[in-house]
This record gives C-alpha cells, sequence and structure tokens, in this order.
C-alpha cells in the first residue's frame, strides 16, 4: 500500500509540475505580448504626435506666409495711394499752367497770342506727350 501512495503521490507531483510549467510558459507569452501591445502603442503615439506637430508647424508657416502677404498688400496698397496723391498735384499743377497760359493768351495781341499758343502747345506736349488740340487753338 505505501508503494501504491509513493506512485500515486509521484503522479500528482508530476501533474503539479506539468501545470506549473504550463502556466509560466502562459505567463511569458502573457508578458510577450504585453510587452508587443506596448510598442505598437507606443508607435501609434509617436505617429500621432510627429504628424500633430508637423500639423503645427504647417499653420505657423501658413500664418507667417499669410502675414507677409497681408504686409506686402498694405504696401502695394501705400504705394499706390502716394503715386495718386503725386499724379493728382500734378495734374493740378499743369493744369493751372495750362489755365494760365490760356488766360493770358486771352489778353495779349495776336503777334503775342500766336507765341503764347506755342508757349501752350510746348506746355501740353509735355504733359502728355503729343499736343492737345482745343477749338480756337492752331
Amino acid at each position: 500500500a505505501t508503494r501504491i501512495q509513493a506512485w500515486w503521490r509521484g503522479m500528482l507531483a508530476m501533474r503539479i509540475v506539468s501545470v506549473l510549467l504550463v502556466r509560466r510558459k502562459i505567463a511569458e507569452i502573457h508578458d510577450f505580448m504585453e510587452l508587443a501591445a506596448m510598442r505598437i502603442q507606443a508607435h501609434c503615439r509617436r505617429r500621432l504626435a510627429r504628424a500633430s506637430c508637423e500639423a503645427l508647424r504647417r499653420q505657423r508657416a501658413e500664418r507667417v506666409q499669410r502675414a507677409i502677404r497681408e504686409k506686402e498688400a498694405r504696401r502695394q496698397r501705400a504705394a499706390v495711394r502716394v503715386q495718386a496723391f503725386y499724379r493728382k498735384i500734378s495734374a493740378k499743377s499743369t493744369a493751372n499752367r495750362l489755365r494760365t497760359a490760356r488766360n493770358r493768351e486771352m489778353l495779349l495781341s495776336d503777334g503775342e497770342a500766336a507765341e503764347a499758343r506755342n508757349m501752350l502747345r510746348k506746355i501740353s506736349c509735355d504733359v502728355g506727350g503729343a499736343p492737345i488740340l482745343r477749338a480756337g487753338m492752331r
């Protein structure tokens, strides 16, 4: 009877050892899978962080470009205003010179009028490049 009991205890011990070996193998596989899951998660988080960072860089670059375009547009509008103001002053000055010459021509005699007409033609040519012929002036 003791022999049978010893044999049975040996069988139980082998079963326990095999269960413990299976349990250890399951724990190793679990640890391996947990490590693999952590690596996958880290990879995904890294990709998301890089994409987010790249999006922020792109947005910043777009803001800088937009600011540069707006600044250039402001400079362009200011230049147009200055040019328009200069053209206005120049046109007023030319109109005043022409008006003065025409009034002077009206007040002068015929000989002096011809000379004034020549001067008026010269002033008109200086303005636009081509003579301006008005009624009464030849």
